[in-house]
């Protein structure tokens, strides 16, 4: 697999767009962020199989003459001028890159029959297994064998399924604790793309590789927890579907007396959001909404309303269960509180729809922020989950007229 298609394969989905737009601020930063982090996979990466088979030949030694990275270092120090200077053995970053490449070729297959035992398909193991194995390019000989002797072995912890937890902490719990704390964000960060060329996100094959009770999903979701489905979700991701082609229309905005205004400045289509003559902005929906709701004669009618709005069809389509639940529970006298419902009734439209009995949303994938595996973990029914979150340390995107779906963040 060459760098580009990589790349393509490893972070396009992650875009809005599905490619990074270069005038939005944020896309340019990610793009860099994944650049560098391709460049740094790339350069622990330089050696492919047949270049390692042909180092050991020049040596004249096979995988049975060593056993650590001690013994290996010798006989590379000891190796004549010619192969030092073929392989550049001089260069003490080069030697050290040896050294993990050659080390690290023997994780490969035992990644390879843990992934096969997890259920993964048979079309993207090699893959898989290869990609995997550069995570642990720069760790240390011992703590390669300890995740070894882990992965090998048929005492695998399970996961705890408690309600907040960080990922990192149920990881080494495990007892997989590396000597350089990258190998374990690089882990946990790891992403990939399956078979049907769907994106693997963060933290999904590590939770996979390391509990007994998750592995692959068998037909749709992310993985299985304990035989079920089992969603996952990083910070800032979109549940399911593209907000843009479920904005609130005009008609069903005027009943609550907010008025929608659409049109062009010159090529660039525009919104913009009236009460009265005041011009709000587009996501400070659910603040429009509380303060409605204060003046409203008739408040069962303004809800019957607002429930109306958020069913229509064109329009944000959500399911009148979804919403008649979540609205049953809504204060509209606090903005925050509608905002988290509206979007928790987007979240039971997602669960209905995927049939998942497990969610799981992380901390990880922020541009800038912590990134510390924190995670809330719910399952049940769509609804009882929806309760669960609600309660949680998990939010959402404001919602706006063009984003009743917005994304789920912690």
């Amino acid at each position: 697999m060459d760098v580009l298609d990589k790349f393509l394969k490893q972070y396009l989905y992650k875009f809005d767009k599905g490619y990074p737009d270069i005038n939005n601020p944020k896309d340019k930063e990610m793009l860099f962020e994944f650049a560098d982090q391709l460049i740094n996979e790339q350069q622990l990466n330089l050696f492919s199989d047949e270049i390692l088979d042909n180092l050991k030949v020049d040596l004249r030694i096979d995988n049975e003459d060593f056993d650590t990275e001690k013994e290996l270092r010798n006989i590379l120090n000891k190796a004549d001028n010619r192969v030092k200077e073929k392989y550049k053995l001089n260069d003490p970053e080069m030697f050290e890159k040896i050294i993990n490449a050659v080390m690290n070729a023997r994780l490969q297959p035992e990644l390879l029959n843990l992934l096969r035992k997890k259920g993964y398909s048979k079309i993207i193991l090699d893959r898989y297994a290869t990609e995997l194995a550069s995570v642990f390019n720069s760790v240390a000989d011992k703590d390669r064998d300890k995740f070894i002797n882990y992965i090998t072995s048929n005492k695998q912890k399970s996961f705890t399924k408690q309600p907040v937890g960080n990922i990192k902490s149920e990881i080494k719990s495990t007892g997989m604790s590396f000597e350089d704390d990258a190998v374990l964000d690089n882990l946990i960060k790891f992403t990939t793309q399956d078979e049907k060329k769907l994106g693997v996100g963060m933290g999904e094959l590590a939770l996979a590789m390391l509990f007994d009770n998750i592995g692959a999903a068998q037909s749709k979701g992310d993985l299985t927890l304990d035989g079920k489905e089992f969603e996952i979700k990083g910070f800032n991701a979109k549940l399911g579907r593209d907000p843009s082609s479920f904005k609130i229309n005009a008609d069903d905005l005027a009943k609550l007396g907010i008025k929608r205004i659409d049109g062009k400045r010159g090529s660039k289509n525009f919104t913009q959001m009236f009460v009265g003559d005041r011009d709000f902005p587009l996501n400070r929906f659910s603040d429009i909404l509380e303060k409605l709701y204060e003046k409203a004669e008739d408040k069962n009618q303004f809800k019957q309303n607002v429930l109306n709005l958020l069913t229509s069809k064109p329009g944000p389509s959500l399911p009148e269960n979804a919403v008649k639940y979540r609205l049953d529970q809504t204060d509209f006298t606090n903005a925050q509180n509608i905002n988290k419902n509206i979007a928790l009734m987007n979240f039971i439209r997602y669960a209905q729809e995927e049939g998942f009995p497990h969610f799981l949303v992380h901390d990880m994938g922020q541009s800038k922020g912590s990134n510390s595996g924190e995670y809330v973990y719910v399952s049940g029914t769509p609804e009882e989950m929806s309760d669960k979150l609600f309660d949680s340390p998990a939010y959402f995107q404001d919602v706006g007229l063009n984003n009743v779906n917005p994304r789920i963040r912690l």
